[in-house]
């Protein structure tokens, strides 16, 4: 009767370390990228749109700002990315030729100019 519970023990202990193990892999071959965004003022930009699109295989994510204008794109694989922020009242933002790297996390922040301005 005792056999029952070790092995159940076991399972448990063997589902455990694969998941650690999955996780670790995850966190070491992949990359962060996050920023902040803001207006012309310095304030900061809730609710815009980041799109961040690998370039060699064309896979994009999107999120979207957080109340503190602050966006994070988690788990992106290395490569070479692109990254569009728009947001109703401004004018789109691209930013292109950011290398990603294994382990990294980059901070790439951007300002936003109102739309209405740059006529």
């Amino acid at each position: 009767m005792i056999i029952k519970p070790l092995r159940n023990l076991l399972i448990l202990v063997v589902l455990l370390a694969l998941g650690l193990t999955a996780w670790a892999q995850t966190e070491v071959s992949s990359a962060d990228l996050k920023g902040t965004i803001f207006d012309p003022a310095k304030a900061v930009v809730p609710r815009a749109t980041v799109t961040v699109t690998n370039v060699n295989t064309g896979i994009a994510r999107s999120t979207v700002s957080d109340p503190l204008g602050e966006y994070r794109v988690p788990l992106l694989p290395p490569g070479e990315y692109e990254v569009r922020v728009q947001m109703t009242g401004f004018a789109p933002l691209r930013h292109r030729g950011i290398t990603i790297t294994i382990g990294q996390a980059v901070v790439i922040d951007f300002e936003l100019q109102c739309y209405p301005c740059l006529r």
